[in-house]
């Protein structure tokens, strides 16, 4: 059954010029306070990232097609 990923930090968001190692651990730690599977983790990340073009990168990546989040979050 898929689990909502719910921050506690509501504004964890990924923008240009962030550090994305801090951005997925951030993302990490919320998904496991929520008991999230890494299939949730790679639903979801992509609504913790406002730009459109970057969650078209994202969706084009092969950890995003194949839900396989840790192929995902080494490409991110």
């Amino acid at each position: 059954k898929p689990v909502k990923i719910k921050p506690m930090d509501k504004s964890l968001r990924f923008k240009d010029g962030d550090d994305i190692d801090r951005f997925i651990q951030d993302f990490e730690d919320a998904a496991f306070i929520d008991g999230a599977s890494d299939l949730d983790k790679c639903i979801q990340v992509k609504f913790s990232i406002p730009d459109k073009d970057t969650k078209t990168v994202i969706e084009s990546m092969e950890g995003y097609k194949f839900k396989r989040w840790v192929i995902l979050k080494n490409e991110m």
